[in-house]
């Protein structure tokens, strides 16, 4: 998968159930966070999925007083789509800088994972009080028949934050590792993602509550 490391995107192919936050971190030299102008960037090839990812997020922050621009209002949809070299992201920083953004969010899969469990249904406490014969017996057959499974993935996010106007230790603001578990529809993972990353931006307070 192409990605990105540089702006605020989320690759949803489908939705979620679940999501969880699995780690976050505050740079503690980053003191202070007002930025002038911050970007969000939707990090996917999937338009409709990214359209509605950086209209949730835009709302949630500028609700909290942030000047936002989507990416999709000053790239083109198939912005994310090329491998960019050092040179051309240095180049990309440089023209953010100049209108004006000091601030940027990025949010990526990191990997996705394919879980493969036995359905509760199967689990049969009292087989297990059998002697081996039998147990062996009643289960042997177990790894062949896909009923007795639930196939399902586990997407790994990652969202940061920098602050483009500084180059030293201070620019990473904020990262946060979210797995969005088992998805569903577009618009539940959105929100259920969205809720995670403000959720946690707030108890680390980069950004101020409601």
């Amino acid at each position: 998968m192409k990605r990105l490391v540089l702006l605020i995107a989320i690759g949803l192919l489908l939705g979620c159930s679940s999501t969880r936050l699995v780690e976050s971190w505050k740079n503690p030299q980053s003191t202070t966070f007002n930025p002038t102008k911050l970007l969000v960037v939707g990090m996917t090839e999937h338009i409709s999925a990214r359209t509605l990812f950086e209209q949730k997020l835009s709302a949630e922050l500028a609700s909290r007083g942030f000047n936002i621009v989507k990416s999709l209002d000053i790239f083109s949809p198939d912005f994310t789509h090329a491998k960019k070299t050092e040179e051309d992201i240095s180049t990309l920083v440089k023209m953010l800088r100049d209108k004006g953004f000091d601030a940027v969010m990025v949010t990526a899969i990191k990997g996705i994972e394919k879980k493969k469990v036995v359905r509760r249904e199967y689990y049969n406490i009292y087989s297990r009080r059998h002697g081996f014969r039998d147990y062996y017996f009643i289960n042997q057959d177990i790894y062949f028949h896909p009923e007795y499974y639930d196939i399902y993935k586990i997407y790994h996010v990652e969202t940061s934050l920098y602050n483009i106007s500084s180059d030293d230790e201070r620019s990473l603001v904020w990262i946060g590792y979210i797995d969005i578990i088992d998805p569903s529809t577009v618009t539940d993972t959105v929100d259920d993602y969205v809720k995670e990353i403000i959720t946690s931006l707030e108890k680390e307070g980069v950004v101020k509550k409601l």
